[in-house]
């Protein structure tokens, strides 16, 4: 039976001197768990992605692949989104599969506000390079909607500036009811990439925009 798995994130907003607010975002989560449905291993990394080109679509594997996780970086099509924030799990946590973890001077901008979406992303076995390649298992938690039963008072998103929030998703076999799952919780994806097109897969293609261009001349 899975354990408490609780995915928590308070938010406190002060406001800053400047024009903009900033946040002190703490992240708790867990219980997490890899590829194999086994409990995350102690260091696994934990990345937190912003939505902040606003597509509500987070990065792919195939967007991912290749790429080193870099905290600040863009990841993905239509400008990329930011990755905000890096920790480790069980590190400082509250057990394995677990993570907590504290962001600070998080400024509300152009980039950021409220209202932008969050990712929670987890890599299972990914090496001290932060390099992302085709041996990375990973898994994602994206949810619009609050989870009320797990005690969130808000969803997995930046809140209204300024307050403090909590951001609950409990796993249902923990607390039937609840929103997640323990599918929701597992490494249940792999970084993939894109295959080289064939040469086979190029005269298809350059067969289907010659009669493209036929068709658009009548």
């Amino acid at each position: 039976m899975i354990k408490n798995s609780l995915l928590t994130t308070l938010v406190t907003l002060g406001l800053a001197a400047s024009a903009y607010s900033t946040a002190t975002l703490t992240f708790s989560g867990g219980e997490l768990l890899d590829a194999s449905g086994v409990i995350l291993t102690d260091n696994s990394i934990i990345a937190i992605f912003a939505d902040n080109n606003g597509d509500s679509l987070f990065p792919t594997s195939f967007e991912l692949a290749g790429q080193t996780l870099v905290q600040g970086g863009l990841y993905g099509g239509n400008g990329g989104d930011e990755l905000l924030f890096l920790m480790n799990s069980g590190i400082g946590a509250f057990g394995p599969g677990t993570f907590n973890g504290q962001l600070t001077a998080l400024v509300y901008d152009d980039r950021l506000a409220a209202g932008t979406e969050l990712s929670i992303y987890w890599f299972d076995q990914l090496s001290s390079d932060l390099i992302l390649d085709t041996t990375v298992d990973y898994g994602t938690w994206v949810s619009t909607t609050i989870d009320t039963f797990s005690g969130g008072d808000n969803a997995l998103i930046l809140p209204t500036d300024p307050s403090t929030v909590t951001i609950s998703y409990f796993d249902n076999v923990f607390a039937p009811g609840a929103q997640a799952t323990p599918l929701d919780f597992t490494a249940d994806q792999t970084i993939t990439i894109v295959p080289e097109p064939t040469g086979a897969s190029l005269l298809a293609l350059a067969s289907g925009m010659f009669m493209l261009r036929r068709n658009r001349k009548k």
